[in-house]
Parts: structure tokens; C-alpha cells; sequence
């Protein structure tokens, strides 16, 4: 089902009047409609981003996740008082790298162009050019599907101090490392039994930089 840009801005506008007037008695509630969004399954992946994993928007207290060039809801919320938005739908896509640590992409939800930069406490800052007017954000990480390669994205960016071993430009990149998180530099804790090429479930501690084996 299509929606135009003129039938949205219709809903919002009337949308506050017949809020209001819902608690009135002999006016119905508000009713719940899906959200005009495509599902995961019809929005293709692009391409491994360092920004991919588990992110939770600060306003709403819920999650999305960041998969290869689009975003979907893991967590369910209302939009505009009624459009339902359910786990699975896509909304962000389009979200492509602009320079270490900046991003910009498509906000389906907010129905406008965003960019977006990582910021020193490894949230993301959104701003939005909505139908409506620019409309800002944040997010937080939750889960990171690679820590290591999220924090050189950061380094790259002069959000963090290089360490000894600074990374060059030249082995800066977008595409994701291949086999993921380098398992060379994962510290396991002493005493325990695992050894780095087990180790399957890895945490990032911004205390030491580095990444620890936790399973």
C-alpha cells in the first residue's frame, strides 16, 4: 500500500484534534494501523557496516538493529498515536558511510533523509530532514556485531586516543574485516580453560580498549 507525502500530513494534522476528543464519552479510542513500512525481507542488504549490531533509541526505549545498509525494529512502538510499528519493519535504509564515524541514510518512519555521527560516548546522533521540520535523535549500542572494528571506526575518527599501535589509513576500511572480530587480539582472562580460537562470544571494555572473551 502506498501512502503520499499529502495523506500523511492529513493524519498528522488531524490526528491531535481526535486524540484529544478520544476520552469524551460516545468517542471511540484510537485505533492501532500498521505502519505504511516494508518488511526486512523486501529492503536488500548492502553491505557489513561497522555500525551493524543492536541499538536502543533513547527517547523511545527501544531497539532497532543496524543490518548491512538498513535498520529494522526489534522492539514494537506507536508512530503518530496510531501507526503500529512492529518487529521486522524497516526504518531506516539507504545508510551508507560518508567518512569515519559519519553516516547518512533514510528515515522511513520520520519520511526524510538523516545523517548520522558516532559520538564520543559511542552513541549515534541522528538529525533528520523530517517533512515536518529537522528532527534529532540518539541511539546507544547494545550489542555490536564487531566491537573491534566499531572501535577503530571511533579511533579513525579522533574520538579516541590511538593507541601504540595507531591504525593507518591505509588499513582503514568499510567492508567488513574478513572473519570478523581478529581473535589475535581478544584477551581471555586468566584461569580460564578457553582458548582464543574458541572463543565465540566477545565484549567490548572501554576501560582497557580492548575486546574480552566472555563465554
Amino acid at each position: 500500500m502506498q501512502v503520499t507525502n499529502k495523506t500523511l500530513l492529513i493524519i498528522i494534522l488531524w490526528l491531535p484534534l481526535y486524540v484529544m476528543a478520544a476520552g469524551l464519552p460516545g468517542i471511540p479510542e484510537v485505533p492501532k494501523i500498521p505502519a505504511f513500512l516494508p518488511n526486512i525481507a523486501q529492503v536488500p542488504a548492502t553491505q557489513p557496516m561497522p555500525i551493524d549490531g543492536t541499538w536502543l533509541i533513547t527517547s523511545l526505549g527501544k531497539k532497532i538493529k543496524i543490518d548491512s545498509g538498513r535498520a529494522y525494529a526489534v522492539d514494537g512502538w506507536l508512530h503518530l498515536f496510531v501507526l503500529d510499528i512492529q518487529p521486522g519493519m524497516v526504518v531506516q535504509r539507504n545508510i551508507m558511510p560518508t567518512g569515519p564515524g559519519r553516516y547518512r541514510g533514510e528515515d522511513l518512519p520520520l519520511m526524510g533523509a538523516f545523517t548520522a555521527n558516532v559520538q564520543a560516548d559511542r552513541s549515534l546522533r541522528f538529525t533528520v530532514s523530517s517533512m515536518l521540520g529537522p528532527v534529532s535523535y540518539s541511539m546507544m549500542p547494545v550489542q555490536l556485531n564487531n566491537a573491534q572494528w566499531f572501535t577503530q571506526e571511533m579511533r579513525k575518527a579522533g574520538l579516541i586516543a590511538q593507541t601504540s599501535s595507531p591504525v593507518s589509513s591505509s588499513g582503514y576500511q568499510f567492508s567488513s574485516p574478513s572473519g570478523g572480530v581478529n581473535i589475535e587480539n581478544i584477551q581471555v582472562p586468566s584461569g580460564n580453560t578457553k582458548t582464543q580460537s574458541n572463543c565465540k562470544n566477545t565484549v567490548y571494555d572501554p576501560a582497557t580498549d580492548s575486546v574480552h572473551c566472555s563465554n
